[in-house]
């Protein structure tokens, strides 16, 4: 009888290569589609629908490879099990290069943007801020994008990686002087200890007119690392816990980000995947991904900010927005 979890998986890696013939399908469409008519009248006219497209597929392609080295995942089994008491576990797959993590490619970022109202697709747009951006592969999908990219991450691994991935990193007291066309937010609010007063800091670094993306897993469930344990956020986000996607949706968007002061443009779903191991080719959870513009009061006490000493970031001195 195989009795641990780590036996059972090593049975079934190793019972032949017609077990991981499956392991290279696409994520369900279920989790791209919503049902418009449980979304009120200003997040249905939002909607912009997504597909599992050549990235997706190419991401899945080598999460299944990367989980079939079975020697390899029995590497990351020990050291994981060596290295948790003592690290979080964003620092310990920063160290060993695992847990990269995909949303969606240039070309979906780009037709999000364009569908927003953003200068044309041909074009690449000013500046953008990734906050929280882990190891940097989902940045890498936006940076083509933009002129100028940066970065902000707390883990001391992950930013080594950021580095080496040649992005500009800055620290936690360079950003907050800084302005920003685009600023984006992929699965951290619902990670960091206080969520509320990181979106009030982030929307006065966007630029007037500019652009918050933001990604977010439901049913929520708020947990923050702190070293190898898990805490309590200090702050909480919307109890946006029910079984119906739509209803979440709603949900934050009406309680936390419109009293905030930005306005949905488009909104999406798409899994929110990353890489596996032993026990899986590669976890899929139900992502949505809102872009956000800021609302013209808003834009208005930026104004008032930029005047009292906040100044825009020098790569990119005025908004290439609208509102």
């Amino acid at each position: 009888m195989l009795r641990t979890p780590l036996a059972r998986n090593l049975y079934r890696q190793a019972s032949g290569p017609g077990c991981l013939a499956s392991c290279a399908a696409p994520p369900p469409r279920e989790l791209y589609q919503c049902t418009l008519e449980n979304l009120n009248t200003t997040l249905a006219q939002a909607w912009y629908p997504l597909a599992c497209d050549e990235g997706c597929q190419e991401f899945v392609r080598l999460s299944c490879s990367e989980a079939s080295a079975i020697f390899l995942q029995l590497l990351y089994s020990i050291l994981l099990t060596l290295l948790s008491p003592f690290m979080s576990r964003t620092s310990i797959n920063g160290l060993l290069g695992r847990g990269s993590m995909y949303i969606l490619s240039t070309n979906q970022a780009s037709r999000l943007f364009h569908q927003a109202g953003m200068p044309s697709t041909q074009q690449k747009f000013g500046s953008l801020l990734d906050v929280g951006a882990g190891d940097g592969e989902v940045t890498k999908h936006l940076a083509p994008l933009f002129h100028h990219v940066y970065a902000t991450e707390q883990s001391p691994t992950m930013r080594w990686r950021l580095k080496r991935a040649n992005f500009t990193v800055l620290e936690e007291d360079e950003w907050g002087d800084r302005m920003f066309d685009v600023v984006s937010c992929l699965n951290l609010l619902d990670r960091c200890s206080e969520p509320q007063t990181l979106l009030r800091r982030v929307r006065q670094s966007i630029l007037p007119g500019g652009f918050l993306l933001v990604g977010m897993v439901f049913p929520l469930s708020q947990c923050v690392e702190k070293g190898p344990k898990m805490a309590d956020a200090t702050e909480r986000l919307p109890a946006c816990t029910s079984t119906h996607w739509e209803e979440n949706v709603e949900k934050i968007v009406a309680e936390f980000f419109e009293p905030a002061g930005f306005q949905l443009r488009t909104l999406s779903r798409a899994p929110y995947l990353s890489k596996g191991d032993l026990s899986v080719s590669y976890y899929k959870l139900d992502e949505a991904l809102f872009l956000f513009q800021t609302t013209s009061e808003e834009n208005d006490a930026s104004r008032t900010d930029q005047s009292s000493g906040m100044h825009a970031d020098v790569t990119s001195p005025q908004s290439s927005f609208q509102v």
